[in-house]
């Protein structure tokens, strides 16, 4: 389980560093974190100063990743336009972070500024975060994960490292997230947004406790969407085509952007949660163009005519080059295939990855209060079916997409309550947790040295 992962935490065996390995500008928020966790930092990094060209340039490389390899894929199935490139994304994000971790080089970056001292707070959480993933290696769980799963990843890490912060003696709020919705590719605008989104609705931890990570088992597991759905119908090749590849899973969260992509939000929020199986296959033509076949797998007839004459009208609204082909494969799998439109496609809806949120903040709301009432498997299982009765989910998703990222999850919190609460009606009640001592109190050892 991924939880599991890394629960199973371990530690390189250098030796212990001692003050002096730290250069004179990583040395105060290392010593901070340091104090706040009691414990040395095991290997050395630095906190980097680049100049604005050069941050951006690595934080979008470093974030994203190498993505224009899935452009084509995206164009077919509607969930990017035709001018999609790196540059063009360097260009429309204009509002990034002043300081990231960086997962090629495991350093610190900041932004340069003339008044560096404003990023202190984001610097000392940023380097909360690097010493979390010498002990925990959560990096490695990122990007070979489900698109859920990686911004679950994120948002534990960030609620643990935003604590380390708050304890230390760099304080100081950290800054707001940017929401403005900037025309990327709805996959890399989920990316970008879904980690702080979660991590607000998780919220840090009342007392120091690393074994939080763990949590991500529960939350991982249980959010609609985090886990890949399983292969299923094979696809119906025409003559003279071929595979290029082996079958892809996907999780329910990417074909919730494909649907929603021409679809009404709550039409496409229902089919991907009734899915039982997909399969998404690129096949070569006899011409050699590269095409898609998705193939989804459905409980009953009834779903499956639903779904496939709602993909006739999701393929009617495709553009023409995209050749969106729908077929009953059988009562209860249909096909959708496209082929890549090229640089004329556009995104017929760009808010989907927004209304995508407001479906996952109302889920992940009910589990983290369920959690924190004390509730299991049990309780999830039925704060969940209670959800999905409720249209709490909906009017989160139709919620305007510059709404602000505190806002979204306080209103799934609140949302989440009566839900929550009757799932969790057989429970005891729970005991508050202590206030969290101070960091100097953490120092204190049991016999007052």
């Amino acid at each position: 389980m991924l939880g599991g992962l890394i629960a199973a935490a371990f530690v390189y065996g250098r030796p212990y560093l001692f003050p002096d390995d730290w250069d004179e500008t990583t040395k105060p928020y290392a010593e901070a974190v340091e104090a706040v966790r009691g414990e040395p930092i095991v290997e050395p990094f630095a906190v980097v100063d680049d100049e604005v060209a050069v941050y951006n340039a690595g934080f979008d490389a470093d974030y994203f990743g190498d993505w224009e390899t899935d452009v084509a894929l995206w164009r077919a199935f509607g969930l990017a336009d035709g001018q999609a490139s790196a540059a063009g994304l360097s260009a429309q994000l204009t509002e990034r972070p002043d300081v990231y971790y960086s997962l090629s080089d495991r350093q610190v970056h900041r932004l340069a500024t003339p008044d560096q001292a404003s990023t202190d707070p984001a610097t000392a959480a940023t380097v909360a975060a690097a010493v979390l993933d010498q002990e925990y290696r959560w990096t490695l769980l990122l990007g070979d994960s489900t698109i859920e799963r990686d911004a679950l990843v994120r948002a534990l890490v960030a609620t643990e490292s935003d604590r380390i912060q708050a304890a230390s003696d760099i304080g100081g709020p950290l800054p707001p997230v940017a929401t403005a919705d900037v025309g990327l590719p709805v996959v890399l605008d989920h990316h970008l947004v879904a980690p702080s989104l979660y991590a607000a609705i998780i919220g840090q931890p009342a007392v120091a406790d690393e074994s939080r990570l763990a949590e991500l088992e529960t939350f991982a597991a249980e959010l609609p969407g985090s886990v890949d759905l399983p292969l299923g119908t094979p696809a119906v090749l025409g003559e003279g085509e071929a595979p290029a590849g082996t079958a892809l899973p996907m999780d329910r969260s990417f074909w919730y952007l494909v649907f929603a992509s021409r679809m009404e939000a709550v039409t496409a929020h229902d089919f991907s949660q009734v899915l039982q199986s997909a399969s998404l296959t690129a096949v070569r033509t006899s011409d050699l163009t590269t095409c898609w076949s998705a193939v989804f797998d459905v409980p009953s007839p009834d779903w499956g005519f639903a779904l496939a004459s709602s993909l006739s009208g999701w393929a009617d609204a495709s553009p023409a080059a995209t050749a969106a082909s729908v077929t009953a494969v059988s009562e209860t799998a249909v096909q959708l295939r496209v082929c890549d439109p090229g640089v004329a496609s556009a995104t017929t809806n760009p808010e989907a990855a927004r209304s995508l949120l407001g479906y996952r903040a109302a889920e992940l709301a009910v589990i983290a209060g369920i959690v924190e009432q004390g509730g299991g498997q049990v309780e999830i299982d039925a704060g969940l079916a209670l959800l999905a009765q409720s249209t709490v989910g909906d009017e989160l998703a139709a919620l305007p997409a510059t709404t602000e990222i505190s806002a979204l999850a306080a209103d799934a919190r609140t949302r989440a309550v009566p839900i929550v609460d009757a799932a969790t009606a057989g429970l005891p009640a729970q005991v508050a947790p202590e206030t969290a001592p101070a960091a100097d109190e953490e120092l204190v050892s049991s016999d007052g040295n």
